[in-house]
C-alpha cells in the first residue's frame, strides 16, 4: 500500500485492499495516519513508527481480515488515548512504546495490546511499553483491558499462531513513571510490570501464564490488591 521512511506522513480517509502491510511507515516524528479502511488478507494493516507520536492523529481506522491490527512503536509527543473500539494495539518488531516523563498514555476500556519477544525498551530490557512518565490502564468489570501476547487469537483476532505461550513479549517496563493497572490482564508475558523506582497500582487484575514475576522491582509506592495471579 504506502510505505518507507519520508519525514512526513499524512494517510487518511483511504481504502486498502492489501495481501501484504497496507500502511508500514516510519521515519516521521507525528505521523498521521486518520479514517483509513484495510481490507486485510495477511501482513499488517497498520504499521507505523514516529518519534513524537500525537494519539490523536492515529484515529479512525478500521480494518477486517487477517492482521486488522495497528501496530505502533516509538515514542509520545504528547500525551494521548487509544480509545474505545480502537484496533488492537501492537507494540512489536524491535520498537516499544515508550511514554516520557511528563506524559501520560490513557488506554480506553476495552483497548486490547498484543505484542511479541522481539519489542525492546533499552537494549537489554524486553518490554511492550516502557513507562517513564504516566500509564493509565484503567478498565471495568465488564469491559476490562487485555495485554497479552501476539499470538493469542482468543481476543483482536487472529494476529499470530494461536498457541501463545508464557514468555511470549516483555511486559510493562516502569522507569521512575507512574502505572495504574485497574480490571486488566497480563497474559503470557516474560515479566507482568517491572519497576524501578515510580508508583504502581494493580487492582482487580489477573495476571496469568507468565514465565518470570508477576510484580516486582524497587518502585518506592506499591498497591497491589484483589489481583488473581496464576
Amino acid at each position: 500500500g504506502v510505505s518507507g521512511d519520508a519525514p512526513t506522513w499524512s494517510v487518511s480517509d483511504d481504502t486498502f485492499t492489501s495481501a501484504g502491510n497496507a500502511v508500514s511507515i516510519a521515519g516521521s516524528n507525528d505521523p498521521t495516519v486518520q479514517g483509513d479502511n484495510v481490507v486485510q488478507g495477511g501482513g499488517l494493516a497498520y504499521n507505523v513508527e514516529g518519534s513524537a507520536l500525537d494519539l490523536s492523529r492515529l484515529t479512525g481506522d478500521s480494518a477486517t481480515g487477517s492482521g486488522a491490527d495497528f501496530a505502533l512503536g516509538g515514542t509520545l509527543g504528547v500525551s494521548g488515548v487509544w480509545p474505545a473500539g480502537s484496533l488492537p494495539l501492537l507494540p512489536i518488531d524491535t520498537n516499544a512504546v515508550d511514554v516520557p516523563a511528563g506524559l501520560t498514555l490513557t488506554l480506553a476500556p476495552g483497548t486490547i495490546v498484543k505484542s511479541e519477544y522481539e519489542a525492546v525498551c533499552q537494549p537489554d530490557v524486553v518490554c511492550a511499553i516502557e513507562v517513564e512518565g504516566t500509564l493509565d490502564a484503567v478498565g471495568t468489570a465488564s469491559n476490562p483491558i487485555t495485554f497479552t501476547s501476539i499470538n493469542d487469537n482468543s481476543v483482536g483476532g487472529n494476529t499470530g499462531t494461536g498457541s501463545p505461550a508464557a514468555g511470549d513479549w516483555g511486559g510493562i517496563d516502569v522507569q521512575g513513571g507512574s502505572v495504574d493497572l485497574e480490571h486488566a490482564s497480563i497474559a503470557y508475558s516474560a515479566m507482568g510490570i517491572s519497576a524501578s523506582g515510580g508508583e504502581v497500582t494493580v487492582l482487580n487484575s489477573t495476571l496469568m501464564d507468565i514465565s518470570g514475576s508477576g510484580v516486582s522491582g524497587d518502585a518506592p509506592t506499591w498497591s497491589v490488591s484483589d489481583d488473581t495471579f496464576t
